[in-house]
């Protein structure tokens, strides 16, 4: 039995070392583990979703314990379903499960996952009338229960986000019409099944757009989106608390600078940043634990456009941001740090090649970070990966997926150890199919 051995993520010294070259993936049914000579496991991959069809855009969820969730979009032949797995911390897969009923379409499912490996899991489904979110929770072993409507209908909902708390309370957020302009909404899901009322974020008399979503361990949920102003698309956010109680709309980004695609991560402390694009670049600003606004900072090349950003955020409060940046001649990749008192470190070119898009960057409790992104080598488009230690130190970068394909949309997660798992969709040259690898 082959596998794929794209490289190997040794977490114990931080640092990425090269492996043999990609081979055919894991038939169906489990991931195997193989032996190296630093002990245990090295790289754990193989093929998530059935050929036959094609599927595509996964997202990824990692428990502390390693436990894992992964899900996607599938073609049925007729119509787009939203499936899953779970992955458990010694590589073995639940059986494929397929979430929202078939005779309709659906896409763009989210995943969020408790410590105890129970994962919310949402989408956007077409149910005759308009589109609607829905969800579903599945536990460690992959058993799901049945889906429930979200949003309510009459008019089209979309753009789902999912983030949950300590406790397993879940808060969801979508976008939907009222029936002149899209507002954001959101609900609570709790562990016994029951929902809040669904909360209005987002004033009526414009659209928003691009919404985003965290919460702390305690419950306090922050979703930012942006927004028209009359002038300029600007940053907005919007924090929950524990009992449900909304606060005031918050102006993130300047008013006479257009914002776009918020990224949002909190922190234990109940400190939240906020990164989006500001004018082409990239843009910061942090709530406190009390809802309070800080100054906004414009880390990274200022002279560079910025793109594709994506936030991850350590328990200290320093704040990683990946983006694609273009040069004015060539679009690479770049790490941004900036710490919790709002002091930058040197941008970090993590690419030296072109034709990079869509870097996606995971980051411990300790700082430890890993950026996934998708390249074109000349022939294929391949998704690599590398690492920067919470001192600075990168990695070199590792080829994830197959070369003899393309490879689209990587997700990613890690856990508190830094065990990371990478998805994307892998053209095989007759299908799309979901693969995955645990990097240990």
């Amino acid at each position: 039995m082959s596998t794929i051995k794209a490289g190997i993520l040794v977490t114990a010294a931080s640092l990425l070392v090269a492996a043999p070259a990609a081979a055919t993936p894991l038939p169906l049914g489990h991931f195997e583990a193989h032996a190296s000579s630093f002990g245990g496991f090295t790289d754990i991959a193989g093929d998530l979703s059935q050929i036959g069809r094609s599927a595509e855009l996964p997202k990824v969820a990692t428990a502390p314990s390693g436990m894992t969730t992964v899900v996607w979009q599938r073609s049925d032949g007729s119509n787009s379903r939203i499936q899953a797995r779970t992955i458990d911390r010694n590589g073995y897969m639940s059986p494929t499960v397929t979430l929202s009923a078939a005779g309709r379409d659906a896409y763009d499912p989210r995943v969020a996952i408790t410590t105890s490996g129970i994962s919310t899991i949402i989408w956007s489904r077409n149910n005759g009338l308009g589109w609607i979110i829905q969800g579903a929770r599945m536990d460690a072993h992959g058993k799901a229960g049945a889906a429930v409507n979200l949003s309510a209908s009459g008019q089209n909902a979309s753009g789902p986000q999912v983030s949950v708390a300590a406790s397993g309370t879940a808060t969801i957020a979508w976008l939907r019409s009222n029936g002149v302009n899209t507002i954001a909404q959101a609900v609570r899901w709790d562990t016994k099944g029951r929902r809040s009322a669904v909360l209005g974020l987002s004033a009526a008399g414009q659209d928003a757009h691009g919404l985003n979503c965290a919460v702390t361990p305690s419950g306090t949920s922050t979703i930012a989106w942006f927004r028209y102003n009359g002038a300029f698309q600007v940053v907005q956010a919007v924090r929950i608390d524990p009992l449900n109680r909304k606060g005031s709309v918050l102006n993130i980004s300047a008013p006479d600078e257009t914002g776009s695609i918020p990224q949002v991560s909190s922190t234990p402390s109940g400190v939240t940043t906020i990164a989006w694009s500001g004018g082409g670049q990239v843009r910061l600003a942090r709530i406190d634990a009390k809802g309070k606004k800080g100054a906004i900072l414009k880390p990274g090349d200022q002279n560079h456009s910025a793109f594709d950003l994506s936030l991850g955020v350590a328990d200290n409060g320093t704040a990683t941001i990946a983006c694609a940046c273009f040069t004015g001649a060539i679009v690479t990749a770049e790490l941004i740090r900036v710490d919790a008192a709002g002091k930058e470190a040197a941008p970090i070119r993590v690419t030296t090649f072109p034709d990079v898009s869509y870097p996606r960057v995971a980051v411990t409790p300790g700082g430890l970070s890993t950026v996934a992104w998708e390249r074109s080598n000349g022939s294929k488009v391949i998704i690599q990966a590398v690492r920067l230690t919470a001192k600075g130190q990168l990695s070199t970068t590792v080829d994830l997926s197959p070369t003899w394909g393309d490879s689209h949309n990587p997700a990613i997660a890690v856990t508190p150890a830094g065990v990371t798992t990478v998805s994307w969709d892998f053209n095989n040259g007759s299908y799309t199919i979901i693969q995955a690898i645990r990097e240990n």
